[in-house]
């Protein structure tokens, strides 16, 4: 009897939450009972109820979103407001303003009539079936979008600036032998570049794009208009309208360069358009030109009889990385680094980083256009 009485009583702990120690998240009730063969131990735990969303906070995320669309939205206000719309760089990812053509829903220009045009179909597909043979592969994508998808993967797969610029002039040079025309070129540059006025030849090449590459680049319009004298101005002596001068235009300006905004990449519009084009007219045709594309809207000049600057002094090269670049070697394998791995680069003062006032962060990725007043030859990545 005096064993049984000092013998605990069957105890029962009280029963106490988790407290989010453990996955239960729920009570645990704990007891223990004195039985003849041991210690009895039992667990019982009490689960809650299960719970469906917390539909307020998913409400609150709701609206915590909506006020920072809304803060973005307030912020472009606030750009347009100090800057203006027309200061919003195009390089930066805004979408251009000026166009003579109808837009479409995403506030591109609506070439449609353009590529029903005969001779732009014909020129388009002699083109695309160039850069499919140099590429080795064609694009599943139709149209201009396949043709702009070919041009991205020789750009991916160029392992330097010169291989892309090769490249490029070799489809230039196939163009006129597809359609029979090879004798063209060497009898311009014989007999008209070499003989004709430098008005009439800049003029005429004026003349050949403004009909035959809308399609290419876009609408487009003569400038840098020279005064010439006509030739006989007594057969309209005396008369009300008389014209003893005329205007003739000498440079090409482009309207939204097609080809910059459809690739997004001034590696592309350097090293596959404007320096193998350059290259071409001058060898081929005895004609200097000089092609200037502006990034801040997608405008693009080329100024017909003017010698272009060494590369590196060009403005061209002068840009950051596009922040709309779909390179996979944005900031990693630009054309100017691929530049720099062919020839020796001169070390100067400026940081390597900073191109036209602007950190690689602040560019969106050290993507830079060409070798930025050190290499002979260059260009960028986007």
């Amino acid at each position: 009897q005096q064993q049984q009485q000092q013998q605990p009583a069957a105890t029962k702990a009280e029963a106490k939450s988790c407290d989010g120690k453990c996955s239960c998240k729920g009570d645990v009730t704990l007891t223990a009972k004195k039985a003849p063969d041991g210690l009895s131990v039992s667990v019982k735990v009490d689960l809650p109820p299960a719970k469906g969303p917390d539909l307020p906070s998913l409400v609150t995320q709701e609206k915590r979103k909506v006020n920072r669309d809304q803060e973005e939205k307030d912020t472009r206000a606030d750009d347009d407001a100090v800057q203006g719309p027309e200061n919003r760089s195009a390089w930066k990812g805004f979408t251009p303003q000026q166009s003579s053509l109808p837009l479409t829903s995403d506030a591109t220009p609506d070439y449609s009539e353009i590529d029903s045009w005969f001779s732009s179909q014909q020129l388009f597909g002699a083109v695309r079936n160039l850069l499919a043979e140099r590429a080795g592969e064609d694009s599943s994508i139709p149209g201009y979008a396949g043709m702009v998808d070919i041009i991205h993967k020789m750009h991916e797969r160029s392992l330097s600036a010169e291989v892309l610029t090769r490249e490029a002039r070799a489809v230039f040079e196939g163009i006129l032998p597809y359609f029979g025309l090879g004798w063209a070129a060497p009898a311009w540059k014989n007999y008209i570049q070499a003989q004709a006025p430098d008005w009439a030849t800049n003029y005429s090449f004026v003349l050949v794009f403004q009909s035959l590459f809308p399609w290419l680049m876009g609408p487009m319009a003569g400038g840098d208009e020279v005064e010439l004298e006509v030739p006989y101005p007594s057969l309209s002596a005396g008369s009300a309208d008389s014209v003893t001068t005329i205007k003739v235009p000498q440079t090409l300006e482009v309207e939204r360069c097609r080809l910059l905004e459809g690739t997004q990449c001034a590696s592309i519009c350097v090293n596959a358009c404007k320096v193998p084009s350059q290259e071409w007219f001058k060898e081929d045709f005895g004609m200097d030109v000089h092609i200037e594309p502006n990034y801040e809207d997608f405008s693009c000049k080329w100024k017909f009889g003017k010698k272009p600057p060494p590369l590196e002094e060009d403005e061209a090269v002068m840009v950051p990385c596009f922040k709309k670049c779909p390179s996979t070697k944005k900031g990693q394998q630009d054309a100017r680094r691929l530049r720099e791995h062919s020839r020796p680069i001169k070390t100067t003062e400026e940081p390597a980083d900073s191109v036209a006032g602007l950190s690689s962060e602040e560019a969106g990725g050290q993507c830079f256009s060409p070798a930025t007043a050190s290499s002979s030859s260059s260009s960028s990545s986007s």
